[in-house]
């Protein structure tokens, strides 16, 4: 039994002294003495032949297996030379092992090395399309380089530019940012993805659309109202048609001239028209669009009496309901010719929520208006109709903000401000009218907490009979005109009339 002992005890300690271990110095054994050239042996990826001298007191024996590191001999004497034959590494990280060298009772641990075999494989798309606008690339590898180095072909360092490297479950991903390709040509660059260690690039096309485009020369043609023959010049980059969309009655004949190729990505054409003589000023209308209407260029045409004057509407809503409704030409920005139908309307109807007016001004150029429906107007703040003088009718919906009510002269004599619904925003109320004789701003009570006026001045209504104030106890003051009288008037017992 104790000679099985012994048996187990020596083997254990052989099988420790051939295993791997981190000491990296000889043991020295007392009367016995081993060392080494080196303690630590690196290779490439690639492996090779590698070779270590041994110092020892005495013959000397190798110890340890490894199947991707071989060495010459197990054995030797002092002076001795062992070669160590490195396989190629063909994993991602590196490899390590150690061998040991016995004198005696002296050891010596050689360490042995082996670089990772390097790579830079694409896991994304090598081919990529992307918008005209701005945007984020992404890049995904799996690969085991620190630090690849990025390059770009075809001048894509003017539009392309690395943002930064984000590595997650053992792959990593490479962000870019794409400039708006502000250009009229679609662009394209190759990223290559690249290292020392490695042999084979990645290569990833990217392909920017461009600015898809229909330039007019100009958006406005003006005229005298003789008959002649007209052109103006168009660039584009898309597939397009030219129609007369309002005054193909007498804007005709329309021809388009051979299509002349720039270095800029556009084509340009020219377009021909010819006008007849016109009686009065008169506009018409040219879209040039792309096949799918998404993209429109509008051209006006203008024969003008030369006593027309432009006149300015600067709510882009109420510019674009008269001109829908022809009663006026926009020019440029927010200038505009007023057309005799515009002259001669009697009725505004304005009933979309979306096309909420917040200015009035221009709208005194219709002067035969009578009726006024101005749909939504959250965001008007003063509603001005002075420069009218036949307005029998007004009506308005959402004054959540508006603050002032200018009638002037129009011969409105009742008024309702938004209903007993319309809470306000505002702290304060003002009405102006010469004609007005009614005018009721009460909210029913379970609105009355949401609104926020604490004054309301009527002192410019003279003719003003009636009015019914109670909103709220928040209004604490009503605003008289000295010497006026309104008979029949209701408000709330916590607002006090004040004269001015």
């Amino acid at each position: 039994m104790d000679f099985l002992k012994n048996i187990m005890i020596t083997l254990l300690a052989a099988t420790l002294l051939w295993g791997c271990s981190d000491d990296d110095e000889s043991i020295d054994g007392g009367e016995t003495a081993i060392s080494l050239s080196t303690y630590t042996i690196q290779a490439d990826k690639n492996g090779g032949d590698i070779t270590v001298t041994v110092t020892s007191s005495g013959d000397w024996r190798l110890a340890g297996v490894c199947d991707w590191a071989h060495p010459s001999v197990t054995s030797g004497k002092d002076g001795d030379v062992v070669t160590f034959t490195i396989d190629p590494n063909t994993l991602d990280e590196k490899r390590t092992a150690t061998f040991k060298f016995f004198t005696g009772s002296a050891v010596a641990p050689l360490q042995v090395e082996v670089l990772p075999g390097y790579m830079i494989d694409l896991l994304s798309d090598d081919h990529l399309s992307i918008s005209r606008e701005e945007n984020a690339i992404q890049i995904r590898l799996n690969t085991n380089v620190a630090e690849p180095v990025i390059t770009y072909s075809e001048g894509g360092e003017e539009w392309l530019a690395f943002d930064r490297r984000s590595d997650f479950g053992g792959k990593v991903t490479l962000s870019f940012k794409a400039a708006k390709n502000e250009t009229y040509k679609e662009r394209s660059a190759t990223i290559t993805i690249s290292s020392p260690l490695v042999t084979n690039p990645v290569n990833v096309s990217v392909n920017q659309k461009r600015t898809e485009a229909i330039i007019p020369e100009t958006d406005v043609l003006m005229y005298d109202l003789s008959a002649r023959t007209i052109s103006f010049k168009v660039r584009y980059n898309v597939e397009y048609t030219a129609s007369i969309v309002q005054g193909d009655e007498w804007m005709t004949a329309q021809s388009v001239s051979q299509p002349q190729v720039g270095d800029d990505g556009l084509t340009t054409v020219t377009l021909t028209y010819t006008l007849s003589g016109a009686t009065d000023t008169r506009g018409g209308l040219v879209w040039i669009t792309n096949t799918d209407n998404t993209l429109i260029s509008e051209v006006v045409v203008v024969q003008k009496d030369p006593d027309a004057e432009l006149v300015n509407i600067p709510d882009q809503k109420l510019r674009e309901l008269v001109v829908k409704n022809n009663w006026a030409l926009s020019i440029a920005g927010s200038q505009c010719i007023i057309l005799e139908a515009g002259r001669n309307a009697t009725t505004l109807s304005n009933s979309s929520y979306y096309s909420q007016l917040t200015d009035l001004t221009g709208i005194e150029n219709f002067p035969n208006l009578t009726s006024l429906n101005l749909g939504y107007c959250t965001n008007m703040k003063k509603l001005d109709i002075s420069g009218l003088h036949k307005v029998e009718s007004l009506s308005v919906s959402s004054v959540g903000y508006c603050e002032e009510y200018n009638l002037g002269d129009n011969p409105i004599r009742s008024f309702n401000a938004g209903g007993v619904y319309g809470y306000l925003s505002v702290e304060s109320l003002k009405f102006s009218s010469s004609k007005l004789e009614s005018l009721d701003l009460s909210l029913i009570s379970w609105y009355a907490s949401y609104d926020n006026v604490t004054s309301i001045d009527v002192s410019e209504c003279p003719m003003l009979t009636t009015l019914n104030a109670n909103r709220s106890g928040k209004v604490k003051t009503l605003y008289l005109k000295k010497g006026q009288d309104i008979p029949n008037l209701i408000k709330n017992d916590a607002t006090t009339i004040v004269y001015k």
